[in-house]
């Protein structure tokens, strides 16, 4: 045989054998392995490989493994802070938004008991008003009554009669104090006093009229002891003469004037105690 017909065998020959030695490098370069596979290449060709190689070899795949396992690791810490980080930012907004939310209510609420707490006290300075609309024309009656009566007993012509002329000082209900009670709680027992009066003057002037002396005795004793237990003075002293008379005397101008006398006192009394 010829050079010319060596030469190329000789060629393709080599060529074979390369593409034998290194065909899985080159299959790998068209071809993506699974990891497993891969590493189990590496392993392969590191046990191939001459002895002064193989530290060099070991060492480029163990950086590689090493490579595939820190880039997942960091792919997910990266994912798992940028979350986070998404996370506190929507925690910090819905924070900002509840504690907007909770000024906005007390506010609210703020506003709510200042409009009640002014519409209550109007409503109490209206009752106020009224009831001091109510005590001025309750005076202002029982000082026109009083000066119609005094009028009244200044016409009257006894010529014959002594009539009692009813002239006292005011009530006072010091001796409440001295027995421990205070000035609010004396003149409330006064109040009751003049409730007390008002109800049984009708009756008196009734008895009187009728000429049922000994009922109008029983009803002046009755509110004489009221009266006395509470001070002395004023509608007291009044009470105590039209009471010892009550019990002697049976002139019907006499008990009627000392009923205007009583009315008088208990007129001033109410101003006094109102």
């Amino acid at each position: 045989m010829t050079m010319e017909i060596i030469l190329p065998i000789l060629a393709f020959s080599a060529i074979l054998i390369i593409l034998i030695l290194f065909r899985k490098k080159l299959l790998s370069l068209f071809k993506s392995e699974p990891k497993l596979e891969r590493r189990k290449r590496d392993d392969e060709e590191i046990q191939k490989a001459p002895q002064k190689q193989r530290p060099s070899k070991a060492k480029e795949v163990q950086r590689e493994r090493e490579k595939e396992e820190v880039q997942p690791k960091a792919t997910t810490l990266k994912k798992d802070a940028k979350q986070q980080q998404e996370e506190s930012k929507r925690a910090q907004i819905e924070k900002f938004k509840a504690r907007r939310a909770a000024k906005e209510k007390a506010l609210k609420q703020r506003e709510e008991g200042n409009k009640a707490e002014v519409s209550e006290r109007a409503e109490e300075a209206k009752r106020a008003e009224a009831t001091k609309r109510v005590k001025e024309e309750e005076i202002a009656t029982a000082r026109k009554r009083a000066t119609a009566l005094e009028e009244k007993a200044k016409k009257r012509v006894v010529p014959t009669k002594e009539l009692p002329k009813g002239v006292y000082p005011n009530f006072d209900n010091s001796r409440l104090l001295d027995m421990g009670l205070s000035q609010a709680d004396a003149d409330i027992f006064v109040q009751d006093l003049v409730v007390q009066i008002d109800d049984h003057i009708p009756q008196i002037e009734a008895a009187v009229k009728s000429k049922d002396y000994e009922e109008v005795e029983h009803l002046t004793h009755s509110i004489k002891g009221s009266a006395t237990n509470l001070g002395t003075g004023g509608i007291a002293d009044a009470l105590v003469e039209y009471n010892t008379y009550c019990k002697t005397g049976k002139d019907d101008d006499i008990l009627l004037a000392y009923l205007e006398i009583l009315k008088t006192y208990q007129v001033k009394l109410k101003e006094q105690f109102s």
